[in-house]
């Protein structure tokens, strides 16, 4: 949407009311020198000057309705970039949010990891360590968990 305003389209709905208000006042001024001929001199001069104060009515109200027009058309065009900015604000806000637990998200599963790493290597210094300190009994606990093994396989 733009926000470049053509003044011309202004201007030609002001010149459009006032080019219809003068097309009535002429056609009003037909009809009275019409009645002129019927109702006489003095009935003329009245009827032309209530004529030409209706002109200047009609000629107001329709500089009014162009300026009233104008200013509708320039109130909406301001809620609609207003609207424009506020839903422009909300999407960086929620794209903000959407970073942010992403950001968290990352940090939690990179803990989660760390532990992981940290408890498997741990229980290997365990399994080192016990081997170093009871060979026998790692070997035995082996072979067994082997034997164990290979007749689970057997049967399935």
């Amino acid at each position: 949407m733009s926000d470049h305003h053509d003044p011309r389209m202004h201007a030609g709905g002001d010149e459009a009311a006032e080019a219809a208000a003068e097309a009535a006042a002429e056609a009003a001024a037909e009809a009275i020198e019409e009645l002129a001929e019927e109702l006489g001199p003095d009935h003329v001069a009245l009827a032309k000057n209530r004529l030409r104060e209706a002109g200047d009515h009609i000629r107001q109200a329709a500089t009014l309705a162009g300026a009233s027009a104008r200013h509708a058309a320039e109130a909406a065009k301001a809620e609609i970039l207003s609207g424009r900015s506020a839903v422009g604000e909300e999407l960086h806000g929620a794209a903000d949010s959407g970073r942010s637990a992403v950001d968290e998200a990352r940090e939690a599963a990179a803990e989660k990891v760390e532990y992981a790493v940290d408890r498997g290597t741990e229980l290997l210094e365990q399994a080192q360590d016990f081997v170093r300190e009871k060979p026998l009994a790692a070997f035995g606990i082996a072979f067994a968990s082997g034997w164990v093994l290979s007749r689970l396989l057997r049967r399935g």
